[in-house]
């Protein structure tokens, strides 16, 4: 797309302005945009987005426990304060060490520490079973704290048949597709 106002050069930024629900949308030219007021450089988009991570970061490590601030992975030795500072984890073990705050973490940047996005088409099944599953293993646990034994005997009893389907179903042999009962 080319700019709008010289109508030359290609557009690099995109300038939308709302007045009184009325949207007007400009795609400009760098040197256009300078010209109308509107330059934004790369470096002040890295610094942006490196301020709402330490932003993040720091409000997670607010609400941290005082030994989840000196705690050290066992096996990359990297400390919680180093990851802070890097904002990288050393190795898969620290997934594990650190648990507690990146759930914090993750829920301030996310607002929730559970994926909601799109699932492929070829997993929906997959994941519809996987909800239903996890659904009828709260209701048990509900069921036995309510003592109502026999609706969780009924709860256990579907839960238990839908993961041998889950397990008898797949790929078999030469790319033989075994359809689930």
């Amino acid at each position: 797309m080319t700019c709008e106002i010289c109508g030359k050069k290609p557009a690099v930024v995109l300038f939308t302005q709302i007045v009184k629900n009325e949207k007007t949308v400009l795609h400009l030219c760098e040197e256009c945009a300078k010209e109308q007021g509107l330059s934004v450089s790369v470096e002040a988009i890295a610094s942006s987005v490196k301020s709402l991570l330490t932003g993040a970061l720091a409000a997670a490590s607010s609400e941290e426990a005082g030994d989840e601030a000196v705690r050290v992975c066992p096996s990359c030795g990297l400390s919680y304060a180093e990851f802070k500072a890097k904002g990288r984890l050393g190795c898969g073990a620290c997934y594990h060490v650190f648990a507690k705050p990146l759930e914090r973490l993750l829920k301030n940047i996310h607002g929730s520490t559970s994926h909601t996005g799109k699932v492929p088409t070829t997993q929906q099944a997959v994941a519809k079973r996987r909800q239903e599953i996890a659904a009828m293993r709260g209701a048990l646990k509900q069921a036995i704290g309510r003592e109502a034994f026999e609706e969780a005997a009924r709860l256990r009893d579907r839960i238990s048949a839908m993961e041998q389907k889950k397990q008898g179903s797949g790929v078999r042999g030469q790319g033989a597709v075994v359809p689930e009962p």
